[in-house]
């Protein structure tokens, strides 16, 4: 996949560019937090202790049957994720109608698949939990007056991670963590000119083999 996108092999020996680094980390990184980052729920949990400032989206429900998605009581607008997906959601508002649910039940089944195969390459997202949420939908904007403030959270979270994206929302001048991401585009991600991934590659310094081989669930 990787040769595939890049036209060229991996670099793992001396990764400097930044899509050689994060197929360095899917391959040999086996770090706790690698896991609790492609895990929604627990992602929350860990920015709550991280940076109590920060706003955490209210979580609505937590399932693993669509089935089950007809026996909440949803109000107001929200969104749908896998726990241990990535680019994955669903919008809706209320309470789904039968047709709504249909759909769900298939878009889930897609989901399903996508991630199976995920979970074959990314040992992150095979040991993050299974199922999905739905939690309350933030409406976000362009790049907000807050987001120097936004740099100072990211900071704060990404404390003590070598390379890790953070996303945020924006709502009404009030800042609402998204997610953390640690196989940012699976590696596969064109950066171009590539003098720019090889700069983006120069801030990250990878751990040794055998600090990434540590502590694991």
């Amino acid at each position: 996949m990787f040769t595939k996108n890049h036209g060229r092999l991996p670099n793992l020996i001396r990764p400097k560019l930044l899509n050689d680094q994060i197929t360095w980390r899917i391959l040999f990184d086996r770090r706790e937090f690698v896991t609790w980052a492609c895990d929604k729920l627990e992602m929350k949990e860990q920015a709550r202790l991280r940076c109590p400032e920060v706003l955490i989206p209210e979580t609505l429900a937590v399932f693993n049957n669509p089935s089950e998605i007809a026996t909440f009581n949803l109000t107001g607008i929200w969104v749908l994720k896998e726990i241990s997906g990535s680019g994955q959601v669903y919008f809706g508002s209320e309470n789904p109608n039968t047709a709504e649910l249909a759909d769900i039940a298939q878009l889930l089944t897609k989901w399903e698949s996508k991630t199976k195969n995920r979970r074959k390459r990314e040992w992150g997202y095979r040991n993050a939990r299974k199922g999905y949420l739905i939690e309350r939908r933030i409406c976000t904007e362009e790049l907000p007056e807050t987001f120097q403030t936004m740099r100072k959270y990211a900071e704060q979270l990404g404390q003590g991670i070598d390379y890790v994206r953070i996303d945020f929302y924006s709502h009404n001048d009030e800042i609402y963590f998204g997610e953390f991401t640690p196989y940012v585009g699976a590696g596969l991600a064109k950066i171009e000119p590539r003098e720019w991934e090889l700069k983006m590659g120069s801030y990250w310094k990878l751990p040794s083999y055998k600090e990434a081989r540590g502590k694991t669930r």
